[in-house]
């Protein structure tokens, strides 16, 4: 895939920091991420689950509730304007307009006794200011346009009347009423079969080249980014420890957690039957924040300076950065993927 081009940031996230205060401590799920997507960009922010990854998405579209102990710092700037720091009227004219979120499981996102017309109206009835009749013309070509067949004919239908890929469809649909210029995918095609995952990334895909949008897809998955991003943010334990280019983060991934990421993805043209590869260990206990590097207990090449120091993300060539103290010395042979067992 191309790199992307050139063009002024339209979201930029500057050391966004989420903690949750709970009764058994707080629980760091955030810690000082950046990153800025440009317009038209494709990005996704990929880590095994726990790393912080929907957290992010969450705390940027300002969805976490403060009264159960959320609490969200730093900055999140749409076009400049700082959506952490809007108040919830003001945010709420934004979310939806300008930027917007698909989630995971549309069975709980719809609203069960609503008729999926009435669904997709709302937004454009309370942000267009559309009449009743222009809000049913707008969602019915907003289901044409996410290829739900006889769309006039479906708005009085009710969600659990759609298949589990329709209704993901539908939500693609009520995600792009107001025309946003900025869709934040999360995990979009988790509760779905494979060949419906397939429809709807391609749907998402074709849709972003279509309305110039730009994309931040949020998943676990590192075979979904292969064709479809520009740039990959690698997360853990609520940091970014690499970004790169989506072909550089696979011909030569820069941190050692990358590496293993890529060796756990099953190869489909093995034929040795070797067992899959995985990172030892477990996942750190985000109650603490360790001031040492959070992956040394499961990382193979750590040294002392990764347990007495964190390294912060490097720049390194071709735009490349990694949070890795030996990078420079691990890169090229030993952080290549090495075959199976």
């Amino acid at each position: 895939m191309t790199s992307p081009r050139r063009a002024r940031p339209v979201l930029e996230v500057v050391d966004l920091m989420t903690r949750f205060h709970t009764e058994q401590g707080v629980v760091h799920a955030v810690n000082g991420v950046s990153f800025s997507l440009t317009e038209g960009e494709s990005m996704a922010i990929v880590g095994e689950s726990g790393s912080g990854k929907s957290v992010t998405a969450l705390s940027i579209m300002g969805l976490l509730v403060r009264t159960a102990g959320a609490e969200c710092r730093g900055r999140a700037l749409l076009d400049g304007r700082d959506l952490l720091a809007l108040r919830p009227r003001e945010l709420a004219r934004v979310r939806g307009k300008e930027i917007a979120m698909i989630f995971q499981d549309p069975v709980t996102s719809l609203n069960p006794v609503l008729t999926v017309g009435r669904q997709l109206g709302e937004a454009v009835l309370h942000h267009a200011g559309a009449s009743r009749a222009e809000a049913r013309g707008r969602s019915v070509e907003l289901l044409d346009l996410v290829g739900i067949p006889n769309a006039r004919g479906r708005l009085s239908e009710y969600p659990h009347q759609f298949s589990g890929g329709q209704r993901q469809r539908i939500m693609i649909a009520m995600a792009l009423a107001l025309g946003p210029r900025v869709l934040i995918a999360d995990e979009p095609t988790t509760a779905l079969d494979v060949t419906i995952q397939a429809q709807v990334v391609e749907l998402i895909g074709s849709l972003r080249q279509r309305l110039g949008m730009a994309v931040l897809w949020i998943t676990h998955d590192l075979g979904l980014v292969a064709g479809l991003v520009d740039t990959v943010l690698v997360m853990y334990a609520g940091r970014i420890v690499e970004r790169a280019a989506v072909r550089d983060l696979f011909e030569r991934p820069l941190h050692p957690y990358t590496k293993g990421l890529l060796q756990a993805v099953p190869a489909w043209n093995d034929t040795r039957g070797g067992r899959l590869r995985t990172i030892d260990g477990r996942p750190p206990d985000l109650r603490s924040a360790p001031k040492h590097c959070a992956f040394a207990p499961r990382c193979p090449h750590a040294l002392d300076r990764c347990w007495a120091e964190r390294p912060p993300l490097q720049e390194a060539d071709g735009g490349r950065a990694s949070a890795c103290w030996r990078w420079r010395e691990l890169e090229g042979a030993a952080l290549a993927r090495e075959p199976r067992p």
